[in-house]
């Protein structure tokens, strides 16, 4: 949820031999619920994101490419 940072993040998730080996790859986003957060995890979220309530950064167009590469992929 971090724009700044999502790139370095993603490729700290997965070690380089499985990045290497991904035929589609794709930041989708993310979101925050609030309402189906426990006291302590609305207490992270506020003090690590700085965000006060729920929020959608989703990336429908991302997520319908991601998809597709996928979809294309298969068939090949």
């Amino acid at each position: 949820m971090n724009e700044k940072q999502e790139l370095e993040e993603m490729n700290n998730a997965f070690p380089e031999y499985l990045q290497k080996l991904a035929i589609p790859t794709a930041i989708l986003g993310g979101e925050f619920h609030f309402d189906k957060m426990n006291f302590i995890e609305r207490f992270l979220v506020k003090k690590i994101a700085k965000v006060n309530s729920s929020v959608s950064r989703l990336r429908y167009d991302a997520i319908r490419e991601f998809a597709d590469r996928i979809n294309n992929s298969r068939q090949n």
